[in-house]
């Protein structure tokens, strides 16, 4: 398996979607482009995408006793870059649906740096099958897929394995029909950005000691998320059959967090924990669709994202009286996001053994 340097390519700002008159005459029927998925028989995918995003305060506030005291934010950032790395071959493929896919994943990583000023902490997090090798597998007439490691003698965790998917990528932001004509417009569904947010579907992260990360207040906020995708098609190509789709997306999200607190002190009768995080974002995605190959071709995009954090803390005395302690901040965050594919022949097995050590 050939192992890629873990590198992040930043891009510029993209154009902001386009408007387009409601009240345009229909185009004709030779001008209008096919937008649907179909996996070919034989072929190979092989997948680059990363995903950035740099956070910062912006305000910061104590709060005690319901009354709320500004503070000078600390002059802290943070940036996450994930990148993956991986190839699919379908493998057994009935009516332009696959029906047997092996993906081999090279990497699967994510830094996240905490800098203040010259000083930088990072830590290094990989995927649970990074440099793992998986199967997908269904029957014709079965939507629901058996996974597994495509190696049997894998000794890896089993569990990693449970929140992989191998549903075709950007898939989600295609139309309802797929005929339509340059200008067209339809809203998708926002599992189509959760999709984009978990390329390969939901992993856990391993962090250099060995332990899990948590990423539980991530999940809630995602699950939480309301907003809409407004996709355009923007753009069509007829010499090389690549559709620009161009997707904006509006999206909030309020998750809550709370639970009891432990405390020995005799004096205190019960002390809880509440946290709430507000989110709002908002991006725009470039999506280039090979309408010849069926899939996508490439992905960019940008955004802007704010998160109000307020937390706080409630203790309730023997003696009646409550206390009430907690902070309240706000951030910016700014992401970038990119992706290519690439497809290819399927190669034999002593083709892919050749390749892997000439890479070697």
């Amino acid at each position: 398996m050939k192992r890629s340097a873990f590198s992040l390519r930043l891009l510029s700002a993209s154009a902001l979607l386009l408007a387009h008159s409601p009240f345009a005459a229909p185009a004709p029927q030779d001008a209008l482009v096919h937008l649907e998925w179909r996996a070919a028989p034989d072929a190979v995918l092989d997948v680059h995408f990363e995903h950035s995003f740099d956070s910062a305060f912006t305000a910061l506030e104590d709060l005690l006793d319901g009354k709320a005291t500004a503070l000078t934010p600390p002059p802290l950032r943070w940036r996450t870059e994930e990148v993956y790395d991986w190839c699919d071959a379908y493998e057994k493929v009935a009516d332009a649906e696959p029906l047997t896919i092996r993906r081999d994943f090279d990497t699967v990583a994510r830094t996240r740096k905490e800098i203040q000023g010259d000083d930088m902490r990072t830590a290094l997090e990989f995927g649970a099958v990074h440099q793992q090798a998986v199967r997908f597998q269904r029957a014709p007439d079965e939507t629901a897929w058996l996974t597994t490691y495509a190696d049997p003698e894998s000794k890896a965790d089993p569990q990693a394995l449970e929140g992989l998917r191998p549903q075709p990528l950007f898939r989600g932001f295609l139309p309802s029909h797929a005929d339509v004509a340059v200008g067209a417009q339809w809203t998708a569904d926002l599992d189509a950005w959760r999709a984009v947010l978990h390329p390969t579907g939901l992993l856990s992260f391993q962090t250099e000691d060995g332990s899990t990360a948590d990423d539980s207040i991530d999940r809630k906020i995602e699950a939480a998320l309301r907003g809409t995708v407004a996709c355009t098609l923007t753009d069509f190509a007829a010499d090389t059959g690549l559709a620009t789709i161009e997707a904006h997306l509006k999206l909030e999200s309020n998750a809550l967090f709370e639970g009891e607190l432990e405390n020995d002190d005799p004096n205190i009768k019960a002390s809880a924990f509440e946290r709430k995080i507000d989110y709002q974002g908002d991006l725009t995605i470039e999506l280039l669709w090979d309408t010849r190959a069926g899939r996508a071709h490439s992905l960019f995009g940008t955004g802007e994202a704010q998160w109000t954090i307020a937390e706080t803390t409630e203790m309730h005395f023997n003696n009646g009286t409550n206390w009430q302690q907690g902070r309240r901040m706000q951030m910016q965050a700014s992401h970038v996001l990119s992706a290519s594919i690439q497809m290819s022949a399927a190669k034999t097995a002593s083709e892919a053994e050749t390749a892997d050590q000439a890479q070697r």
